[in-house]
């Protein structure tokens, strides 16, 4: 188990700075801690020194707008010159 501490951590929809620390176990987040970190001293303790830790997010890079917007567009794959452009229009 991982215990990352010492971060502004991003805890429902907000940074939460009465988080202390949040504990980990196989990659997941087991606890949310909002006390002392002494009791944890069984764990692999992780000095995040400031940082910014955002949970639970796993790949954030996605293009979800702009496939919205291309999932709307015409398709001018069959078009061969401006008057079948304008046509599909």
């Amino acid at each position: 188990m991982k215990l990352f501490y010492n971060a502004h951590f991003w805890i429902n929809g907000a940074f939460d700075d009465t988080v202390k620390g949040v504990l980990t176990k196989d990659g997941k987040i087991a606890d949310i801690l909002w006390s002392d970190l002494n009791a944890y001293s069984n764990v692999e303790h992780i000095d995040l020194m400031g940082c910014f830790m955002f949970p639970g997010f796993i790949d954030t890079h996605t293009h979800s707008f702009e496939g919205g917007l291309y999932s709307l567009m015409i398709d001018l794959n069959e078009a061969t010159c401006i008057r079948d452009v304008l046509d599909m229009i």
